[in-house]
């Protein structure tokens, strides 16, 4: 009986080892037929109890060298950690309540050491732009940066305040809307705190009173654009101190890039209307609220509107009607919007022959029905240039880069 019982267990060794072996070879001819394909690089390494948080992680190839920033939790010492490519800048405490204390508010990842995120400290509101630390700001609402310029506006002790390069300016009973162009123009509408009518700073110089501001714009050379209601309740938009209208409403978004290249929405006789430069090409009865106008230097636009009893957006672009949509899909209907990736996702190759499909629920990922790494992507895309499926995937407690160059 013990002969027997040694025998089976032998057989099963003998057995377990084939299975073994199997699957090494397997593993070895799976590698060995993309090896030659598939790049994979550990961006770096977390601590046992350190956690990736998934939306505020961004990446991005440069030159050859995946840039990224990071934003990990450790259990343990409760602590945040930002990370940039390769050096921790800097780390914060939660409180007892588990107050989330950080958030991006800029991140160009083509540039060395470009960002800005604000955190909390004890209760106090600090800013970080470029490692530059501006201190106890108070609660801010918008960030605009350029380059080396910056400007913010923040609520501190029922004032607004606005952060122009590390100079405030206010207080104010109110700010509601910010723009800051690459040379260092601004501009802003507030409501003052003496007589309660609101205002535009245009670089420092104030233009107002008016009953109402609903939307202002700076181009990148120091051309304005704002809208205005009067006295009488009919609205205007100042387009580089040229004043059209009057209008029954405008839209809150309007974009200007030089002062002949510029884009708002109107109301007359209920009915909306898109100026582009001087020219309407776009007019409808059926809407109910615009939410943006894009604009480029070609005078090529999109207006992203809801029609009236629709909770669905829908998308006009250079007089091109496109299917409707719900935001919080992540859809991409054309190059002038973009969306968050899902957790679920599947994205094409450029020439659409190739397809990347990442689960939540899976340890990997497929390339043209291929299964990749052990574990699903935590961000993709595809890299025309380099012909080739990028992808970012958290393995083993390590972050990892993987990248598929397409045959």
């Amino acid at each position: 009986m013990n002969r027997i019982f040694k025998l089976a267990n032998y057989k099963s060794k003998i057995i377990n080892l084939s299975l073994l072996l199997l699957y090494v070879f397997c593993s070895i001819n799976l590698f060995a037929q993309t090896s030659e394909n598939l790049i994979r690089n550990v961006l770096f390494s977390m601590a046992t109890n350190e956690r990736l948080l998934l939306k505020n992680f961004y990446s991005e190839k440069v030159h050859e060298k995946i840039n990224y920033a990071a934003l990990t939790y450790n259990y343990e010492t409760t602590e945040f950690a930002f990370i940039l490519n390769d050096s921790e800048i800097q780390k914060f405490k939660t409180e007892e309540n588990g107050y989330f204390p950080f958030n991006f508010f800029h991140l160009n990842l083509k540039k060395e050491s470009d960002y800005g995120f604000i955190y909390d400290v004890d209760g106090e509101i600090f800013v970080n732009i470029k490692g530059k630390i501006i201190e106890k700001t108070g609660n801010p609402i918008k960030f605009v940066i350029n380059d080396n310029n910056f400007a913010f506006f923040y609520k501190k002790e029922n004032n607004y305040f606005v952060n122009v390069n590390g100079i405030n300016i206010g207080p104010y009973a109110k700010v509601y809307d910010l723009k800051y162009s690459k040379l260092g123009d601004y501009i802003f509408n507030f409501i003052d705190k003496k007589n309660n009518s609101w205002y535009v700073n245009f670089n420092g110089k104030i233009l107002g009173p008016y009953e109402r501001i609903t939307g202002v714009d700076i181009s990148e050379t120091g051309q304005f654009a704002f809208n205005f209601k009067d006295s009488e309740g009919l609205y205007h938009v100042n387009i580089n101190n040229k004043i059209y209208g009057p209008y029954q409403a405008t839209a809150y978004s309007l974009k200007i890039n030089t002062a002949n290249n510029f884009a708002f929405a109107y109301r007359i006789n209920n009915q909306w209307l898109l100026n582009i430069s001087g020219r309407v090409v776009w007019n409808y009865k059926d809407v109910s609220f615009i939410e943006e106008i894009f604009l480029n230097t070609k005078n090529e636009y999109a207006i992203k509107y809801k029609q009236s009893a629709d909770y669905l957006y829908s998308i006009n672009e250079n007089s091109v009607n496109l299917k409707q949509y719900n935001t919080f899909v992540g859809e991409k209907p054309n190059s002038l919007f973009s969306f968050d990736q899902p957790e679920n996702f599947t994205i094409s190759s450029t020439n659409g022959k190739h397809t990347l499909k990442s689960e939540i629920h899976n340890n990997f990922i497929e390339i043209d029905n291929i299964k990749y790494g052990f574990s699903s992507a935590v961000s993709a895309y595809f890299s025309e240039i380099n012909n080739s499926f990028i992808w970012n995937a958290v393995e083993n407690n390590e972050l990892i880069n993987y990248e598929l160059k397409i045959r």
